[in-house]
């Protein structure tokens, strides 16, 4: 009963602090986007997704870890399986190597270069 009164609370606390995000968002959105085409709705849309997005993770950093974590494997069930060893993790070596750096190099580092080199035109 007691673990129930804390998830109860804990609930209360992210629904509060994930409204006056909303209300912080609401408060700090332009009303009118800078983007226009395609329609103007489509961006708005995007970023109401964006918004719901954030409450969500507001309303997570409330709860307890073994809470937030059954709720995040609705969303994806690879979530659930514990790290095996032979997977390649980021936080292996955190020395500022050369060799680890070519070692963490991978398509996530040419997409955000890729991303990085678009936007700057």
């Amino acid at each position: 009963k007691q673990l129930f009164e804390v998830n109860r609370q804990n609930v209360f606390k992210g629904l509060l602090a994930a409204f006056c995000v909303l209300l912080a968002w609401s408060a700090l959105k332009p009303y009118v986007g800078p983007f226009l085409k395609p329609h103007e709705a489509i961006w708005r849309v995007g970023a109401q997704i964006g918004t719901i997005y954030l409450m969500f993770l507001t309303f997570l950093i409330f709860q307890r870890t073994d809470f937030a974590r059954h709720t995040i494997y609705y969303l994806d069930e690879r979530l659930g399986k514990a790290v095996n060893k032979h997977w390649h993790t980021y936080d292996d070596d955190c020395e500022m190597t050369v060799e680890n750096l070519l070692d963490n190099f991978d398509h996530y580092y040419l997409i955000h270069l890729s991303c990085w080199f678009v936007i700057s035109f």
